[in-house]
């Protein structure tokens, strides 16, 4: 199911990028800003806190905007008309051209097919909890190497309960945690679940709002004392809140089962050799 929503996500992204910022006139959209994102950070794009998606959207944007400003400046130097760079192009060109045509043939294939509102209600009926928004939590740390020291940290926060347990969790991570978030009072922004080591996230996950962790949780890096800002996402959403959503993704389970069908037929009619 989750494969099935990421092709609806990419087929719908083609007619839905929006753009992000302008470069003499020149846009740059939403598709190819999350395309740099992700070679940046190896495809882990969407499981990091926050803070540091903004830090690498800068870093994308930087990158989009200084490839642009490169090429505007090799066509002002002349460079499409040199022997190097046509056959450069007609290499590339030879390259792409089927690959854009497969493109093409996949979305117009994708595009023809059809469902009825009864196997759209149907099939939300049946994932609704993957029409939901993820659950993030945003939460603080203190990581320390000494059990003792953790220990000693856990009776001192567990004295404490609303503002002034914050207050005082904030002001110990910048006094003793390791982390290199304790300038920030441990601050480690809002983060789903598959982005901690399984220790840290199954203690975060099950904590409430505006608690600490009764005793310090022990992960490869060492003991971590944790407390619980808030959490977002996780409540299931109707079926009018989400149509588009399921519609693309039951288009997309049909289209997977149908490409299948399809390539299958391909092979068994094509002369296919491996050296």
């Amino acid at each position: 199911m989750k494969r099935v929503l990421v092709l609806a996500t990419l087929l719908g992204a083609l007619a839905n990028a929006a753009t992000v910022a302008t470069v003499d006139g020149q846009k740059i959209d939403e598709q190819d800003l999350y395309g740099v994102m992700q070679q940046i950070t190896r495809g882990q794009y969407a499981q990091l806190p926050d803070a540091s998606k903004e830090q690498v959207k800068k870093v994308a944007i930087d990158q989009i905007i200084s490839q642009i400003l490169i090429q505007k400046e090799a066509v002002r130097a002349g460079v499409a008309q040199t022997p190097e760079y046509k056959e450069a192009l007609k290499v590339t060109l030879a390259r792409i051209e089927p690959q854009l045509g497969a493109e093409i043939w996949l979305k117009s294939e994708f595009d023809k097919i059809k469902v009825t509102d009864k196997a759209l209600k149907k099939f939300y009926d049946e994932n609704k909890e993957e029409f939901a928004p993820k659950k993030e939590v945003h939460a603080r740390h203190i990581l320390v190497n000494e059990e003792a020291k953790a220990n000693e940290l856990a009776k001192t926060l567990n004295a404490l309960k609303g503002d002034a347990l914050k207050a005082k969790f904030m002001e110990l991570a910048k006094a003793n945690s390791r982390d290199g978030s304790a300038q920030s009072g441990g601050d480690l922004g809002f983060f789903p679940q598959g982005a901690m080591v399984p220790e840290f996230e199954k203690a975060v996950f099950a904590m409430q709002k505006g608690s600490v962790t009764p005793k310090p949780v022990k992960t490869q890096f060492g003991y971590h004392l944790i407390y619980l800002e808030e959490t977002r996402g996780g409540e299931k959403r109707s079926y009018d809140e989400v149509k588009p959503q399921v519609e693309q993704a039951l288009k997309s389970d049909i289209f997977q089962k149908e490409l299948k069908a399809k390539m299958e037929k391909l092979k068994a009619s094509a002369k296919i050799s491996y050296n």
